[in-house]
């Protein structure tokens, strides 16, 4: 059986309500020890870690590529205008040239 001491000394960082929860769900579902608990919460935490490096990695993909057809699409001057004028209302301008440019090249399909 888990006490909510034993979890508490397991993870310092953790406040006693939450401490308590966690003693009771591991309770219900047959932890015995704290070990048990130490190695579920390593894998979930793997897991966890598995999924976020998916994501940026996805993250970083749509950002490439959307930069990729943005660079297809502007001229040189309008790309280095849009990054690079002093005014924002020069570079807001140039943004929204190409995006619409975008736009008509993807066919409508962006909101």
């Amino acid at each position: 059986m888990t006490t909510e001491q034993e979890v508490r000394t397991a993870f310092p960082n953790i406040d006693p309500s939450t401490a308590a929860k966690i003693a009771e769900v591991a309770n219900e579902n047959g932890i015995e020890n704290i070990g048990q608990l130490t190695a579920a919460v390593d894998r979930a935490v793997k897991a966890l870690h598995y999924v976020c490096d998916i994501i940026r990695e996805v993250g970083e993909t749509i950002s490439y590529t959307y930069n990729a057809i943005l660079r297809a699409v502007a001229t040189p001057r309008e790309w280095h205008l849009m990054h690079h004028a002093k005014r924002r209302r020069t570079r807001k301008k140039y943004e929204n040239r190409i995006a619409r440019r975008t736009k008509a090249l993807i066919g409508g399909r962006c909101t």
